[in-house]
């Protein structure tokens, strides 16, 4: 599925997300932080409609950063992997 837009929601959002690598989440807010792995977009999906039953339809929507908490944890993964990859 071709992306053309920065927001989608509904079925549009689930299936463009299952096609991108999940690096986070806050469970807390239902906050889902994405790539895309063909050009390296970040992505969060969220269930805005919290007054719903489950949160509502979800959104998927292409973000410039992520919250500095996510950004920080995700350089210490990467830095663990480049640790492991240099001792092999």
């Amino acid at each position: 599925m071709e992306k053309k837009y920065a927001e989608y929601e509904g079925q549009e959002a689930n299936e463009l997300a299952k096609k991108m690598i999940k690096l986070g989440a806050k469970n807390d807010t239902w906050e889902f932080f994405l790539i895309d792995p063909i050009d390296n977009s970040k992505w969060v999906k969220d269930y805005p409609q919290g007054e719903l039953q489950g949160g509502g339809s979800p959104r998927l929507r292409k973000v410039d950063r992520f919250p500095e908490e996510i950004e920080k944890s995700l350089l210490k993964k990467m830095n663990k992997l480049r640790f492991r990859v240099s001792k092999n």
